[in-house]
Order: structure tokens, then sequence, then C-alpha cells
């Protein structure tokens, strides 16, 4: 019982420590994470030169599984690629690097874009 105590004690104090030293802002940077029903979008972006009107790219990125090696037991990479969508403008500042986009091209948003 004793043990089980100091376990718990340890995970959590882990726990408290890892979670601190994330910042909630950070994953979200220069993405889509909103859609909109009008079809503009809500993005966060980083940097301080972002200003209604600016131009923004929007990719699409996917990552898949692929085999290089069949030597006795498979071996998998991961590639990831990064492709061109389409073109934005920021139409609205909502502050705390939170952005209204609106396409530019025919394109329509998808969530988790990346954003340039």
């Amino acid at each position: 019982m004793k043990y089980f105590k100091v376990v718990s004690k340890l995970c959590l104090i882990f726990l408290m420590t890892s979670c601190a030293s994330f910042s909630g802002h950070d994953h979200n940077k220069d993405r889509i994470i909103q859609l909109e029903a009008s079809g503009n979008a809500k993005a966060c972006l980083s940097g301080d030169d972002v200003k209604l009107g600016s131009k923004v790219k929007v990719y699409d990125y996917s990552c898949k599984q692929v085999q290089v090696a069949l030597i006795k037991v498979p071996r998998y990479e991961t590639k990831c690629i990064k492709e061109f969508s389409s073109d934005a403008e920021v139409v609205e500042s909502l502050g705390n690097h939170h952005y209204i986009l609106k396409p530019v091209t025919e394109n329509k948003f998808k969530g988790g874009q990346i954003l340039n």
C-alpha cells in the first residue's frame, strides 16, 4: 500500500509539472482552428506583423506510414507532405493572435490546415 501511495504521488507531480510546462496556445499557432458557416475560418497566427488585409498561404498537411525495408522484419517510417491549398486574407482581428480569414480562391477551408 505504501508503494502505491509513493508511485501515485510521483505520477501526480510528474503530470502537474509536465502540464505546467506546456503553453495551451502553442499547438494551435499558424493553424485554422475553427470553421464558420460563412465559409470564413478562425485562425491562430503567430507574429506581430499580421495586419488586416494581410495575405496568408493555406496548406494541407498529411502524414502516412510507408514501408521502407523488408528484411525479415518490415520497417516503417512516417512521411509527411505539405501541399499548397489556397490563399486567404485576414479580414478581422479577434485579439490574442486570433484572426478571421476569408478565402481568396474558391477552395474551402478545412480544420487543422497549416498557415504560412
